[in-house]
């Protein structure tokens, strides 16, 4: 995974983001982030979102394969906002679940922690030294930064998955990245409708397993448990070689959460475990 980001800066900037992402952008602290969702009309992710302040404006973090797709739909949507929409290649994110002490991120230049999630993120500049040096610790980098994302249930969906899910199917709601008390962006009438209308009724759940399944973002397939089978949709998947493990975020029957709880079972026909992510999950809406 290659994560791109981009820098919003002008006097309209926080204003023009709030009137786009599901996240209350005028919620963000200083030294904090914020996951977020960028969707569609229909209320399907195009895609999600890290967010924080920078020095000059607002910093987004996107997966590489959507980058230019959110950079043009801003940029299209911008109109006569006061925002200035700039890539910046020479930024980088380096991101660790449950290890804000790490010397990667505390040489950082920036540093960002969230209010309930263990996740801390830090800001660093191009590296130093030979191009293929600098592109072999980028993409080992990108790998601990993706396994870090699934492993906290926070994934920065790419284009296999892009506009597939609704915002309550990948828990979005559920770690900070909706706000339900904000006003409109693309797609809320349908994301406020599921909360208060209807019921959710897909949720994410964190699977792991010894050996590849060969499962991209966006595929379709089933968990078994118990001779019991599921629907499962794959919203994201690393291997973990420090772990010999690959973690996997499927999103799944509401209903079938209890009886998923702390089992084993088989995804796609490989054995699979199911692993706690670090806010609760459930079917309802808070």
């Amino acid at each position: 995974m290659t994560t791109e980001i981009l820098e919003l800066s002008g006097p309209d900037a926080t204003a023009f983001l709030q009137s786009q992402l599901t996240a209350d952008i005028t919620a963000i602290e200083a030294g904090r982030w914020t996951w977020a969702g960028y969707c569609n009309p229909k209320g399907r992710l195009i895609a999600t979102l890290i967010l924080a302040h920078s020095e000059n404006g607002i910093l987004v973090a996107v997966d590489g394969s959507l980058s230019e797709t959110v950079k043009k739909r801003l940029t299209l949507y911008r109109m006569r906002a006061r925002v200035q929409i700039d890539s910046q290649p020479d930024s980088h994110l380096v991101i660790h679940l449950e290890d804000s002490h790490s010397n990667r991120v505390t040489s950082s230049r920036s540093v960002f922690t969230h209010a309930q999630l263990p996740l801390t993120i830090g800001l660093t500049s191009a590296i130093a030294g030979s191009p293929d040096r600098e592109a072999e610790d980028l993409l080992a980098q990108g790998i601990e930064n993706r396994i870090a994302l699934i492993r906290s249930g926070v994934p920065l969906i790419n284009a296999s998955a892009s506009e597939v899910f609704i915002p309550q199917s990948i828990n979005l709601d559920l770690a900070g990245g909706v706000s339900f008390q904000k006003g409109c962006y693309p797609g809320q009438e349908i994301v406020a409708r599921v909360r208060y209308l209807g019921k959710t009724k897909q949720r994410m759940i964190l699977l792991s397993s010894q050996v590849h399944s060969g499962l991209l973002a966006g595929a379709k397939t089933t968990l078994e448990i118990d001779s019991e089978q599921y629907s499962a949709e794959i919203v994201d998947s690393v291997w973990d070689s420090a772990r010999e493990r690959e973690w996997i975020l499927a999103s799944v029957p509401a209903k079938s959460l209890a009886e998923l709880k702390s089992r084993t079972g088989l995804l796609n026909g490989m054995k699979c475990s199911t692993d706690a992510l670090p806010y609760p999950v459930s079917s309802e809406s808070d």
